[in-house]
């Protein structure tokens, strides 16, 4: 089960989708524990975590002004919240993770 979460950088809106740990019925397995390239902090690749929301604030000060046209890479991305909002605003951004996370959070 997911949830859209959506931030706005620089007038554009960008919404990503993060799991949804807090089941009324508290009942959440991981789909992925047994995949091939699992670890723990593949665990964590379908959340946004404060940080992420840090990194937008930043881009939306003249951070993001100094991004436009840089190449942007972003490693362990996650849901990919803070490389999208880098690319609304115009750098050239490479998202990364483990194949568990890319695979299934393409959908």
């Amino acid at each position: 089960e997911f949830i859209d979460v959506k931030a706005e950088c620089r007038g554009k809106l960008i919404t990503v989708s993060r799991r949804n740990l807090e089941r009324a019925d508290g009942d959440w397995v991981d789909p992925n524990l047994f995949a091939q390239d699992y670890t723990p902090a593949a665990a964590t690749g379908f959340q946004v975590w404060d940080g992420c929301w840090s990194m937008v604030q930043l881009l939306e000060s003249d951070l993001g002004t100094e991004l436009k046209g840089k190449l942007v890479v972003e490693l362990g991305s996650g849901t990919g919240l803070a490389g999208l909002c880098a690319a609304a605003i115009g750098a050239h951004v490479l998202l990364s993770d483990v194949e568990t996370v890319t695979d299934y959070g393409l959908r």
